[in-house]
């Protein structure tokens, strides 16, 4: 993003464009390299970040009342003597706040982006921001609240748009990915993910951020597809933690079906990635269920290999087979 806007923004907050005096103004995050001048209409402003008091009057001195904008960090700002403050612009430090800086650069008011981790967060990415609202084909807000910021910053952390995206397409790139530690990121994810997806969201959202539960619903939603009115507790392995009361709030039933339907849906993604997680699935299964349970599976080696093997038995002594 051009820090020019942002300084022509500090400039209008003190007053406009004047030949002479400086303008005080803290140092934010998201401004980018700063340029050492600013032409603001006929006014020329020179650009500086003094560090020090000292710093500061030897640059009120040298510019003899020429105009200038010192950007100031927030620690020199809460202790400027009088003086100092007496002879800026309007006598105060401006500031723009992580909302001004947003909407400059995004070209849109952000209006009720409340949470400061949602707000550091778009500072961080907030080039990314602006390219992503201007890919999308759409035209420009006006405003900018706060779904839709969470919703630009997921396509940008996940460097995907969302709609037409499934849950099951996400998992499978979660599983490549390098395990989400930022807690802010983790927040984002699990606030949104349900409001995208559902009871698949949920899940999404409770497995994040362990690498162990990602796999777990892969490698245990395999064996939980599979066509069995009760199996052991030991099946959920690693997602037993989900029947928690306090964890997704989903009866067994559905929780079951859900992850099932994720694990089945996401091996199409995973393509030739899938043949590893059903590989360690089918261990699991060995060694936890008897052979004829894990010989119904419809996704597992063994299960399929069953599957072929009657489906040839039926085929020779001349029976029907189903389109399906």
């Amino acid at each position: 993003m051009s820090p020019q806007l942002l300084l022509q923004r500090l400039v209008e907050m003190a007053g406009g464009p004047e030949g002479e005096g400086y303008i005080l103004a803290l140092a934010s995050e998201g401004m980018g390299a700063l340029p050492d001048t600013l032409q603001s209409g006929k006014v020329k402003y020179a650009v500086c970040q003094p560090e020090t008091e000292l710093a500061l009057r030897r640059r009120v001195w040298q510019a003899g009342g020429a105009p200038f904008i010192a950007l100031v960090p927030q620690d020199l700002a809460e202790r400027l003597p009088p003086d100092l403050l007496r002879r800026a612009r309007r006598a105060r430090v401006h500031a723009l706040d992580a909302a001004d800086i947003l909407s400059i650069a995004l070209g849109a008011q952000v209006v009720g982006v409340d949470d400061p981790a949602v707000r550091q967060l778009a500072l961080d990415h907030i080039d990314a921001l602006r390219e992503r609202l201007g890919s999308r084909g759409e035209t420009l807000p006006t405003a900018v609240d706060a779904l839709l910021l969470d919703e630009l910053l997921m396509e940008v952390l996940l460097g995907r748009r969302l709609r037409g995206t499934s849950a099951a397409a996400l998992l499978a790139e979660l599983l490549e990915r390098p395990a989400i530690e930022d807690p802010g990121v983790i927040e984002l994810l699990r606030r949104q993910l349900p409001r995208r997806f559902g009871a698949e969201g949920l899940v999404l959202a409770w497995a994040l951020p362990s690498g162990e539960r990602l796999r777990a619903l892969i490698e245990r939603g395999v064996l939980l597809a599979i066509d069995e009115a009760e199996l052991p507790q030991t099946v959920w392995g690693p997602l037993a933690a989900a029947l928690a009361p306090d964890a997704i709030a989903l009866p067994k039933p559905l929780l079951r079906r859900t992850v099932a339907r994720l694990a089945e849906a996401a091996l199409e993604p995973l393509g030739a990635r899938a043949s590893a997680y059903l590989a360690a699935a089918e261990q699991v299964g060995r060694e936890i269920l008897v052979p004829s349970i894990i010989g119904r599976s419809l996704l597992l080696p063994l299960g399929l290999e069953n599957q072929a093997n009657q489906l040839a038995k039926r085929a020779a002594s001349g029976g029907s087979i189903d389109s399906d």
